[in-house]
């Protein structure tokens, strides 16, 4: 099993987060109380809520394109904010329809292209 990495945020350097979606404080490595907002895990650094899988992504992800701006998961599961599930992405200007009219999710469209892949 490997260890867990901890870095600052940049801006608020009293506040870790690990490669594995967790946060804590700096000083005195209690966890920072995360909670959920949108559908995402949140924490609050000074005023406003950050998600914490932007947060993760930003820290631990090196090869951020320079077109692209929010971190996305790999796999449906929005609970697991660990490095290990997440990519960058660029915002779709136009979502994506189904027959049904409804726009498709980040992860559906991800899960439609790697499907595509293996089948080619």
């Amino acid at each position: 099993m490997t260890h867990e990495r901890w870095l600052p945020i940049p801006d608020y350097p009293n506040i870790e987060v690990s490669d594995r979606g967790n946060a804590r404080w700096a000083d005195t490595h209690d966890s920072l109380k995360c909670f959920r907002w949108h559908g995402y895990w949140c924490v609050r650094v000074s005023t406003a809520p950050r998600t914490l899988h932007n947060l993760v992504a930003s820290l631990f992800l090196p090869d951020r394109p320079p077109d692209a701006t929010h971190a996305y998961f790999l796999t449906p599961d929005r609970e697991n904010c660990a490095v290990t599930n997440l990519s960058w992405t660029k915002p779709e200007r136009r979502p994506i329809e189904r027959k049904s009219g409804r726009p498709m999710s980040g992860q559906l469209i991800y899960a439609l292209k790697a499907r595509a892949k293996k089948g080619a």
